[in-house]
């Protein structure tokens, strides 16, 4: 929103009006800064409204009765996130290779293949592919490996899916 930084007493108290509702619900009460990143669960999406004001004064009593004059944004479409893929694996110890699927995730285009052994803590994305196999043959056997999946489309993706090993 546009102002002042608060200065001394003052703050910014923001609210949110989310799909469906018809109470505002405070998302912050001691803000100084003229922004604020409002985080959204994968599961949430639709028009959302925001508002904001002023208010001066540290106690609860004070600050709450200050709060009377409030500016209101537009509504504000966030789009859900594409839903989370599971996983499934299968292997074959003899060839050193791991054979994945997982389930469609609804607009997905792509899909991108993330891989962690056992000694790393973080997965590497190994693979984008356009359905829903893959086979990965760059294990080593007797070694464990963890893989998880993310949908995307043109315009959004999904959170990591779950992880499922194996050991080929």
């Amino acid at each position: 929103w546009t102002g002042e930084e608060a200065k001394y007493d003052g703050k910014y108290v923001l609210e949110v009006l989310k799909p469906g509702a018809t109470e505002w619900v405070e998302v912050e009460s001691e803000l100084t800064d003229t922004s604020y990143s409002y985080p959204v669960s994968p599961t949430e999406g639709g028009n959302y409204k925001f508002r904001v004001c002023g208010t001066l004064g540290n106690s609860r009593t004070l600050n709450e009765a200050n709060r009377n004059t409030w500016a209101v944004s537009e509504e504000v479409y966030i789009e859900p996130a594409l839903n989370i893929p599971v996983v499934t694996l299968g292997y074959i110890s003899s060839g050193n290779k791991v054979d994945l699927s997982w389930t469609a995730s609804s607009g997905a285009t792509s899909y991108e293949v993330y891989r962690r052994s056992s000694d790393e803590s973080e997965p590497k994305k190994i693979a984008t592919v356009t359905g829903t196999l893959y086979s990965d043959t760059t294990v080593t056997a007797e070694v464990p490996y963890y893989y998880s999946i993310k949908a995307l489309s043109s315009d959004n993706f999904s959170p990591l899916s779950e992880e499922a090993w194996t050991l080929p």
